[in-house]
C-alpha cells in the first residue's frame, strides 16, 4: 500500500501511511516561518483526529529536499 498526500503546499506535503501507520512531513523547499508553522499545525491537527482511532501512530520528517535556512528563520 502506498502512501496517500493527505494535504499539500507548494513548499511541503503531508502524507499518511497506514502501512507503518505514521504521518510523513515532507518538506520540498525552503518554508519561511509562517509557512513551517501553518504545515506543522495542519499536520497535528491531521495527527490528533487518526490517533483517535489509530494506535500506536507515529510522525516522520523527510528533510532530504530542505533548502537552507538563514539564522532568522531558525529563530
Amino acid at each position: 500500500m502506498s502512501d496517500t498526500v493527505v494535504h499539500a503546499e507548494p513548499y511541503g506535503s503531508l502524507l499518511f501511511c497506514p502501512a507503518v501507520p505514521c504521518f510523513i512531513i515532507a518538506w520540498q523547499s525552503f518554508a519561511n516561518s509562517e509557512q513551517f508553522r501553518f504545515l506543522m499545525n495542519k499536520g497535528l491537527e491531521l495527527y490528533t483526529a487518526e490517533a483517535a482511532r489509530t494506535q500506536p501512530l507515529g510522525w516522520l520528517a523527510d528533510t532530504r529536499d530542505v533548502q537552507a535556512v538563514k539564522p532568522a528563520d531558525q529563530e
